[in-house]
């Protein structure tokens, strides 16, 4: 099929289509089909295991259950997923509820929202990013503004941040390469930060209960001051070693 000027929706079951341009807004429903396109605008696609590929889009709407979609560059994506894969290099927004997915953005996006569980998400540079989720796998390359309202056993590889903010965290694990401000209420979570930012001002404040927290400093001068709930044997114990860094403690 060859490319299409006017209104163009499909229905498609157990089928194969292959399209160029469609030059109108769309509405495409799947079922056990597969379609290959070129240059889309604005699409909602109804999607039940099938495969989609296409080059260029408008912003999109999909509804997913065990498909693959694959594209280069979209507008905006607001994506409802059920064990799906999504693969997508350039995007400018993306609004996404799964369960059981996996989700690759290779390019940079402005505005993420996530609500996930047993799902993984990669992304290149994000500047602004919400998430809720249980037993899940985020990496970013960098992510500006990461808000956390609440996390559940998942695992976060977060890059350059500046500013982390963590609600409600249990049994997480945390790795930042550089970090400017992190704040987190959490339960046996682990957490890594391999560098503070240049003249780095913070702050981190972590409160919660069995939490391991690692912070290489790299020189980047800091004060720390903890609120701990131990013998002031054990507290001294643990900071002997760290005669360059100054330390209020205020032990109950």
């Amino acid at each position: 099929m060859g490319d299409l000027d006017g209104e163009a929706d499909f229905t498609l079951y157990s089928s194969t289509i292959h399209a160029g341009d469609i030059g109108s807004d769309s509405e495409i429903a799947m079922k056990y089909s597969k379609a290959y396109m070129e240059n889309l605008k604005d699409v909602d696609f109804d999607l039940y295991d099938s495969d989609v590929i296409f080059e260029n889009s408008g912003d999109l709407t999909v509804s997913s259950k065990y498909s693959k979609f694959e594209a280069k560059n979209t507008g905006k994506m607001d994506i409802k997923s059920y064990d799906d894969k999504f693969k997508v290099a350039l995007v400018s927004n993306v609004n996404i509820e799964t369960k059981y997915s996996d989700f690759e953005f290779s390019s940079d996006i402005n505005k993420v929202e996530l609500d996930f569980y047993d799902s993984n998400f990669s992304a290149g540079n994000v500047e602004q990013c919400t998430y809720q989720g249980k037993y899940s796998e985020l990496i970013f390359v960098s992510v500006k503004n990461l808000d956390i309202s609440n996390s559940y056993d998942d695992k976060f590889e977060l890059g350059k941040t500046k500013q982390v903010k963590v609600t409600e965290s249990k049994y997480s694990d945390y790795l930042l390469k550089q970090s400017s401000s992190f704040l987190l209420d959490g339960y046996d979570d682990n957490i890594t930060i391999e560098k503070l930012s240049d003249g780095f001002e913070g702050p981190i404040n972590v409160n919660g209960k069995y939490i391991k927290l690692d912070i290489d400093s790299d020189n980047e001068p800091y004060q720390v001051y903890f609120n701990i709930n131990m013998q002031r044997s054990i507290c001294q114990q643990m900071f002997k070693s760290v005669s360059e860094l100054k330390k209020v403690a205020i032990l109950n």
